[in-house]
């Protein structure tokens, strides 16, 4: 791939845009030149490069944008998720500061959509890495021993929205957790030892959250439970509220039958029959004759 770079022409120098690795690599080469034998040596006397040109300096941060978004989010050397997140995050701020000016931060639907555009994403894919890197970024600044390979347990906490809102604090316009879902999303998935390590775990977890609530999670992260033992629970919850919904159905469809609709006939006399017996077979004994 080609080196890139942009004339400074204040200095009369030349800045790498993109191609750093391989111009150090380059310079560090040609530091111990005796060491090199002649065709490399000669190489790399002279390296092609393309000259970035650009007649209006406002366009210019997102011409650079563009030729990184190329060679890294859907190149040959694809960055890794954090590193993508955080190259979007920085073009988006860029454009944020130079539209809306140094206020605090928010995410504006129509500046995530130019920067969707000129990155060639959809407008989906940059808010939520957006938000995934601000959170990340915020957990260190407080302390949190959070990694950029934990990139896969953010997004599975920042895209299910409901959840996202009532254990982790999260705010959409803001791309930030509470204080309390910093903590709590630390000691779930970030510290020694901790319960949820991988998205299958992070699964589970949600559903417990939905048949259970928050208390669950909050328990699993406080090692009150573990994480078997609450998906028991709920699974077993489960399994009741189906048994209820199905018993109500039954309840409900006898509760519409007229009287006045029986005709006394051998297959209605059959039917009855059939559920008398299932009643008495598996109904009463499973909730006793008082129920």
């Amino acid at each position: 791939d080609s080196i890139v770079v942009r004339r400074l022409s204040s200095v009369d120098k030349y800045l790498v845009i993109e191609g750093n690795r391989r111009t150090a690599a380059a310079k560090s080469a040609l530091e111990s030149s005796e060491k090199l034998k002649p065709n490399a040596l000669a190489s790399l006397q002279s390296i092609p490069v393309k000259n970035l040109v650009c007649d209006d300096e406002k366009y210019l941060s997102r011409m650079t944008e563009f030729i990184l978004s190329i060679r890294h989010i859907y190149g040959v050397k694809e960055w890794a998720p954090m590193q993508r997140a955080h190259s979007i995050h920085n073009a988006y701020v860029t454009r944020f500061n130079a539209d809306v000016g140094t206020k605090a931060f928010r995410y504006v639907a129509e500046i995530g959509k130019s920067v969707a555009l000129t990155m060639n994403l959809q407008p989906a894919e940059v808010s939520k890495a957006i938000a995934i890197y601000r959170v990340f970024h915020d957990m260190q600044k407080e302390g949190y021993s959070i990694r950029s390979d934990h990139y896969s347990l953010l997004e599975m906490a920042i895209s299910r929205p409901r959840m996202a809102a009532d254990v982790f604090g999260f705010e959409p316009k803001s791309s930030t957790f509470s204080v309390e879902g910093m903590e709590l999303f630390h000691n779930l998935c970030v510290e020694d030892h901790c319960p949820i390590r991988n998205p299958k775990q992070f699964r589970e977890m949600y559903k417990v959250w939905k048949e259970t609530g928050k208390r669950a999670v909050i328990e699993v992260s406080e090692n009150a439970s573990s994480l078997d033992d609450v998906s028991r629970r709920a699974f077993d919850r489960e399994m009741q509220k189906d048994a209820e919904n199905k018993l109500q159905r039954a309840k409900d469809i006898l509760d519409k039958i007229s009287i006045d609709q029986i005709r006394g006939t051998i297959s209605e006399q059959q039917l009855v029959s059939e559920i008398h017996n299932l009643l008495v077979a598996k109904l009463i004994p499973a909730v006793g004759s008082d129920g």
